[in-house]
């Protein structure tokens, strides 16, 4: 039982010890020009100043209405609006440079889901716009055990100044932590993330030393049981605050499946794909700089049992699908091919330029 369980989760319990599924629902939880010579002659209320005036205030907004035309608006961008987002996946971004484009995003918060590749972080390390001083010959390693920063290396703030989020990171959030309304609204346009097919990645957290997020004391009898308390770990996180959101419970809502997939469109400068890690790395290459490390290409933290060149065997699922992740996997999918061909990446240049 989970800590703090009410009575109507222990019934839930009770119910899928007998062999009947879960009850849903049940569980815990600038300065401008002056140059007037009218004006410095103090004669601020003379008709030709206000006539001059007010060509200014009217050509100021012709400027910015026609750059929010084309790159969404510069206030939203400044504060990590959903602008940034929409400008990225446009052909406004294209006119742009690749530094350019970083400094929209940064501070970067990056959103770590369970089991989608922690060695992703290998790829924002070494991107200059986002970790300046990071040595290219470090990156996070299969026996590493600290998370996703080795306790060796100078301090985060240190090699990456202002390269982060400082409202959005493990320090503060936690390992996994999810995105409720405030961080949501203060990191929007920074989120960049790995996602992982829903049912692999419940296989992963199953086969996890201690069956990763579960959330009651005695660990589950199947991997069956463990997915159908566990699906829809992504929707609860991008929904949902906490450090631990992927394994909260109760499972997710329809309106919670259709705020998570409404934030990765909105909000999220990159998403890649766990499943096609290697295309995705490129992708972010080409979207935000940085030369080619071949540590980013290696996905260093393999679960258990998985050899990383083959998905696991989703039979003793018995046909159970995460319907609530399955949505935003969807449209993580289309996200990343929208991306690929807009900046132009394919297999074949990735393995030829390496970006």
């Amino acid at each position: 039982m989970w800590r703090g369980a009410s009575a109507a989760s222990a019934a839930a319990v009770l119910l899928l010890a007998a062999g009947a599924p879960p009850a849903r629902g049940a569980g815990p939880a600038s300065p401008e020009a002056s140059g007037c010579p009218a004006a410095e002659a103090g004669l601020e209320d003379h008709p030709e100043v206000e006539q001059m005036r007010a060509v200014f205030v009217q050509s100021r907004l012709a400027t910015v209405s026609d750059r929010s035309a084309v790159f969404g608006d510069p206030e939203q961008q400044a504060a990590g609006g959903p602008g940034v987002a929409r400008l990225l996946r446009s052909a406004g971004a294209l006119s742009m440079t690749a530094e350019e484009r970083v400094k929209l995003v940064t501070p970067v918060a990056w959103f770590h889901v369970p089991k989608t590749g922690t060695s992703f972080c290998n790829t924002l390390y070494h991107t200059p716009g986002v970790c300046e001083f990071f040595p290219r010959e470090n990156y996070i390693g299969d026996s590493t055990s600290a998370g996703s920063w080795d306790p060796t290396w100078r301090a985060m703030d240190g090699l990456c100044p202002g390269g982060f989020s400082a409202t959005y990171r493990p320090a503060t959030t936690g390992q996994h932590g999810g995105l409720d309304q405030s961080l949501w609204e203060l990191n929007r346009g920074h989120l960049v993330t790995m996602l992982r097919q829903p049912e692999q990645r419940l296989i992963s957290g199953y086969n996890h030393e201690g069956q990763m997020e579960w959330p009651f004391d005695t660990p589950a009898a199947s991997l069956r049981e463990y997915a159908e308390w566990m699906a829809g770990g992504t929707v609860r996180q991008l929904a949902r605050g906490g450090g631990h959101a992927s394994g909260e419970l109760p499972v997710p809502t329809a309106e919670e499946v259709s705020v998570a997939v409404g934030r990765l469109r909105d909000g999220f400068a990159f998403v890649g794909v766990t499943e096609q890690w290697d295309l995705s790395v490129c992708l972010f290459r080409a979207m935000f700089g940085g030369v080619c490390v071949a540590s980013d290409f290696s996905n260093t933290r393999l679960g258990n049992a998985s050899t990383g060149s083959s998905l696991y065997d989703t039979s003793e699922l018995y046909g159970f699908v995460d319907n609530y992740d399955g949505p935003v996997y969807a449209e993580a999918l289309v996200l990343l091919s929208k991306g690929v061909e807009l900046y132009g990446v394919d297999e074949s240049k990735c393995t030829a330029d390496c970006w």
